[in-house]
């Protein structure tokens, strides 16, 4: 039990180009503040790891989380979008599964053809199949509320901060300052680098967009700026050396 629990922790830390077990039991316990979610996250995790291993996918393949943060990604979206009955379960199960299949395709093309990282794009492809998909079955029930009521609040904070905090639980499918001030509290914990990066690239981000909506309100409240944070993350402190030049790189990559 260890040993499966150690690898299906190490998805959720993989998602923020981080590593280790502790990170990801952090992580996960961060999910569960909005419960559906973090269920429907560790049930296609764990469907993705049983399959994996049914398939003869040794362990050295499933240690890292790579081949399993793209399934935790897609049914925490199953989990945002619907109802976590027994149906909704099943299509969690079945999603996870379908995304490691994707995955594992993928990564051999990528690496083998077109030497490129793979990131979250199996995610991409499965979470936009599923969502289609229910489109025709209407017994797969839309959840009535995205999140508690008490994750809702604010806390009082100036409207730039609380879109920073909302941007970084918007990471997790929840937008809200809570989830998100956590997640930004333990990747500061982890690596300073990173969320210096993720910083930067909200404030590019958001004064970008400022400039082009001639409005802060609606450049800070932008559901879609997580994505500032994630380009910054990936480009400055992952895939460059982290130095002046690979900020400067970042801040370009965001504004782009």
């Amino acid at each position: 039990m260890k040993p499966l629990l150690h690898a299906v922790f190490r998805s959720y830390a993989e998602v923020f180009f981080l590593q280790g077990g502790i990170v990801g039991f952090l992580l996960f316990g961060i999910t569960m503040l909005n419960v559906r979610l973090g269920i429907a996250g560790f049930v296609a995790v764990l469907a993705a790891y049983a399959f994996a291993r049914v398939i003869g996918m040794g362990k050295v393949f499933l240690e890292s989380g790579f081949y399993t943060c793209n399934p935790l990604l897609v049914g925490l979206s199953v989990g945002h979008l619907f109802q976590l009955n027994a149906l909704g379960l099943f299509f969690c199960v079945v999603a996870g599964v379908l995304t490691l299949l994707v995955t594992v395709a993928m990564a051999n093309v990528f690496t083998t053809y077109l030497r490129l990282p793979l990131l979250s794009l199996p995610f991409v492809v499965v979470s936009s199949l599923v969502y289609m998909a229910s489109l025709r079955y209407g017994n797969l029930l839309a959840a009535a509320a995205h999140q508690p009521a008490w994750l809702a609040d604010d806390l009082g904070l100036p409207l730039a901060l609380t879109g920073f905090f909302k941007a970084f639980g918007s990471l997790l499918f929840t937008p809200s300052v809570i989830v998100g001030a956590g997640l930004a509290a333990l990747i500061l914990s982890r690596s300073r680098i990173l969320f210096l990066l993720a910083a930067l690239g909200y404030v590019v981000g958001t004064t970008v967009r400022h400039w082009m909506l001639g409005s802060s309100a609606k450049a800070y409240t932008d559901p879609l700026n997580f994505n500032f944070l994630l380009i910054a993350m990936a480009v400055g402190g992952v895939f460059l050396i982290p130095s002046v030049r690979s900020y400067l790189l970042a801040a370009i990559a965001v504004a782009l």
